[in-house]
């Protein structure tokens, strides 16, 4: 049996609902349509509904500390176990079988603001602000997990 998820206009709404700003959804909306695009280059797509309210709602707690965590919590009450699945991961991956996680991670890291960037304008820019060397080096990990996904992905998708 298919799942059902909400929709785009539930999705908004709940992000409404749960305090998240303009910039949040316009970031939000711009996420799902880096995923949508991602999977649509997949050589087996994810159900691509799963994608839209994943990635709309990834943020839906953004303004609380571990807000990964915290959204994940919230979906799992609202009776979206797989949805908030994903969201727990789309800060800090762990590493597993290729699915749908993987898409909202990356697309996640391809967008700040409402802007698409490369992994390394959203790394590498990062990395030279820091004076710190132990946020210089956990910023480089975060980049090298992200080329990693991305390069998981290249290999998943169509050529």
């Amino acid at each position: 049996m298919k799942k059902v998820y909400p929709n785009e206009q539930e999705c908004i709404a709940l992000l409404k609902q749960y305090g998240c700003l303009d910039h949040i959804i316009l970031h939000s909306q711009k996420v799902k349509e880096i995923a949508c695009q991602l999977n649509n280059n997949l050589i087996s797509t994810f159900d691509q509904n799963k994608i839209i309210c994943a990635s709309l709602l990834h943020d839906i707690m953004r303004t609380h500390q571990h807000h990964d965590q915290c959204g994940a919590e919230l979906l799992e009450t609202l009776g979206y176990e797989d949805i908030a699945e994903i969201i727990r991961e789309h800060h800090n991956i762990t590493f597993h079988e290729f699915d749908e996680r993987y898409l909202i991670y990356l697309a996640d890291k391809l967008v700040i603001g409402n802007q698409v960037v490369t992994l390394e304008e959203r790394f590498l820019t990062k990395y030279h602000s820091f004076k710190d060397n132990k946020a210089k080096e956990a910023c480089l990990r975060r980049y090298q997990e992200a080329r990693y996904v991305y390069e998981l992905y290249e290999r998943m998708s169509q050529k």
